[in-house]
Parts: structure tokens; C-alpha cells; sequence
């Protein structure tokens, strides 16, 4: 494939020596060799060495680039949670001249053809194919042998599914999301907090208007009208949903404060 939204839903193992990774190399690799060819590290994640428990590492490789001197970034999941708990979204946004790493809708790392180290080569505008993989170490490898305590299928890489979107023309007669601002529905200020209230403007925002109510079990759906709301990565309850104006419950696990990834 080339550029567009190439993301993976996983459940990570975690363990000492245990290396995950779904990651992405140049089509050219038997020609050019690598790192030549390029290498896009979309989800990676160390084991007990560093500490990776709750850390996904995003890196670009290329020529002049690679290995230890890979342009890389981490991100740490928010809520203390760990990435061998529970299924988690790793996706990368690449178009021409940009890649974009993201975990659960919340971007982390950008790289771009101006970015590189001065002098060096752009090698992201080609085809590449995707590979997901768990690799193990060994006595020599710097993850170290696995903990012969903790063997499979503790130590399962569980995917969910891999899904690449390509960006479509837009035509005049196609609506397109135009959104707003992100309100507190009690004091209109742009600071949020979870279990409040919040209201996101714009236009097109949904095909049809709909109030929704609580079910028998007190909650309201997070689904209505071909709408969802993802805050930091996990759904909120809707309220209400129009065109312009979607009401929503953000969600428990949101720290609070102006800094917070709204997805409609």
C-alpha cells in the first residue's frame, strides 16, 4: 500500500525478552536493501527492558536514520493502564511527505521530508507492506532470554484486526464534517471533566437528529444515528445527535483539563 490510515487493534503481550511490533518496510527492500528501502515501526514495544509496561514506541527508519539512531518517540497509555491488560488501537496517518504515529485516536509523534536530520533522504513516498510479528530473544539480544516462568500463552499477541483507509476525492456534492469547538455544557468554557457534560458544534455532523435516553440499565448508548464520540480513545454515551450539535457524557477515564482528542 501507499499513504493513507493503516492502524491494528491489539492485545499485547508482556514479559521480559517478548517483542511485539507491527511494523512496515519499502517494497524495494530486495533492490535497495535497508534501510534504504525504509522502515516505519508503527507499534513496538520492548518488554521489561526499559520499563515498557505501559509504552508504545513509534519510529522511522531510513538511511543515515536507523537503528539506535531511528527518529523515534514514546507514548505512555494515560491512565496507568498496561498494555498486556487490554486491547489498544495503533495506527499511523501517512500521506506524502508526513507519517503520523497515533494509540487510541490520540497522536504522539510526526516526522515529515523537512523533519529528517539535514542531508539525509525522504524514502516514505513508495510502496510498503505491512508485518505484525512476535519476536523473542535471546542470551545475546538486549531484551534478554524470556522469563521461563511466564510462558505462553501468557505471552500471546492477540490481534484483533489491521485495517488500511485510503482518502477519497471529495466532490461538491459530498457533505463534509466541518467541526467546531468542544464545550462544557454547563459553563460553555472549553475545559472538560469526566461525567460532565459536553457539547461539540460544527456541520454534517450526522445524517438525522436524535434524543436519546438512558436504558434499563441507567446508561445512555454510545451509538446513534451512525454517530460515535471517542474521547482520548474510549466511546462516550450520547445524549443527544444532529447535524450541528452532538450532546455527550465525557467519559470516566478522561483527565481533566483543555488538552483532551475528540473524535466524531
Amino acid at each position: 500500500s501507499q499513504y493513507g490510515r493503516i492502524e491494528a487493534r491489539i492485545k499485547l503481550p508482556f514479559g521480559k525478552g517478548v517483542w511485539p511490533a507491527f511494523w512496515m518496510l519499502g517494497e524495494n527492500i530486495d533492490s535497495a536493501g535497508w534501510p534504504t528501502c525504509g522502515e516505519v515501526d508503527i507499534m513496538e514495544n520492548f518488554g521489561t527492558y526499559d520499563n515498557n509496561a505501559s509504552v508504545n514506541n513509534g519510529t522511522a527508519h531510513g538511511p543515515g536514520y536507523s537503528g539506535g539512531t531511528g527518529i523515534t518517540e514514546n507514548y505512555t497509555l494515560p491512565f496507568g493502564e498496561k498494555v498486556a491488560d487490554d486491547f489498544h488501537v495503533y495506527a499511523l496517518e501517512w500521506s506524502q511527505d508526513s507519517i503520523m504515529w497515533l494509540v487510541d485516536g490520540a497522536a504522539y509523534h510526526k516526522v515529515t521530508a523537512a523533519s529528517i536530520p539535514a542531508g539525509r533522504q525522504w524514502v516514505f513516498n513508495a510502496p510498503f507492506f505491512l508485518l505484525l510479528n512476535l519476536a523473542i530473544g535471546g542470551p545475546t539480544s538486549f531484551l534478554g532470554t524470556p522469563d521461563a516462568a511466564a510462558p505462553f500463552p501468557a505471552e500471546d499477541m492477540l490481534v484483533d484486526y489491521v485495517r488500511v483507509y485510503r482518502a477519497v476525492a471529495v466532490g461538491a456534492g459530498m457533505p463534509v464534517i466541518s467541526p467546531g469547538r468542544v464545550l462544557n455544557a454547563a459553563s460553555y468554557l472549553g475545559s472538560v471533566a469526566p461525567g460532565t457534560v459536553a457539547v461539540v458544534y460544527g456541520n454534517n455532523l450526522a445524517g438525522g437528529t436524535e434524543t436519546l435516553t438512558a436504558g434499563l440499565g441507567g446508561g445512555f448508548p454510545a451509538s446513534a444515528a451512525d454517530v460515535t464520540v471517542s474521547v482520548n480513545g474510549v466511546n462516550a454515551p450520547l445524549l443527544y445527535v444532529s447535524a450541528t450539535q452532538i450532546n455527550f457524557e465525557v467519559p470516566w477515564e478522561t483527565v481533566p483539563g483543555m488538552a483532551v482528542n475528540v473524535a466524531v
